[in-house]
């Protein structure tokens, strides 16, 4: 009986990771097409606006990708809360000024998809690492979470905005706690001051 049961768990728990997998997959593809659709509608609406000379901002990149080479070559001041974000920020984001602003709409709506799955894979580490391995992550509870964040993650695309750039460290920093070497310990205050020192709001944290 006992090896019967040991056959029959092995083979719920493989079920259980090609549900896994095949949700993992959906939910990939799912990203590229959200990443790609926003990115072409952001890259028409700035390239539109370009083209009219509307004052209308598309999101916040759009926004940054004007102001940004004014205070990095023109040595413009901060003037209210057109780019609110410590001086980091500023060199961080240059690169998005290297090329015209329809393409700097694509190429960081692209970045973000490696933040995207690196942050899911360390949030399902935490989880797997505080459950231990004789529970693992229900497909079900998996499809809960993947839908539950669909919405900031469209908000995120569309906004042009720096979220996930300060999630990465934050959720890589609570990984490291979970394990209890001394360099890993000193590690997770640096990584949860990296997002810090780019935006005030994880501060809260």
């Amino acid at each position: 009986m006992g090896f019967l049961n040991g056959i029959t768990r092995s083979g719920a728990v493989s079920s259980a990771a090609q549900r896994q997998s095949l949700i993992l997959a959906v939910a990939f593809a799912l990203l590229l097409v959200l990443a790609s659709v926003t990115a072409v509608q952001s890259d028409k609406r700035v390239a539109n606006n370009l083209r009219t000379h509307s004052p209308a901002t598309v999101n916040d990149l759009a926004r940054w990708t004007e102001l940004l080479p004014h205070m990095l070559h023109d040595h413009a001041a901060y003037d209210g809360d057109a780019f609110p974000y410590p001086p980091i920020t500023l060199a961080l984001m240059a690169p998005v000024t290297w090329v015209p602003q329809p393409a700097a709409q694509v190429l960081w709506a692209l970045c973000k998809i490696p933040l995207i799955v690196l942050i899911f894979w360390l949030v399902t580490r935490i989880v797997r690492a505080a459950a231990g391995p004789d529970h693992p992550i229900h497909p079900l509870a998996l499809a809960l979470v993947l839908f539950a964040w669909l919405w900031p993650i469209v908000g995120d695309f569309q906004q042009g905005q720096t979220n996930l750039l300060m999630l990465l460290p934050l959720v890589a920093g609570l990984r490291l706690l979970q394990r209890p070497t001394a360099p890993a310990q000193l590690a997770p205050g640096l990584l949860i001051a990296l997002p810090i020192s780019l935006k005030v709001t994880p501060l809260i944290f």
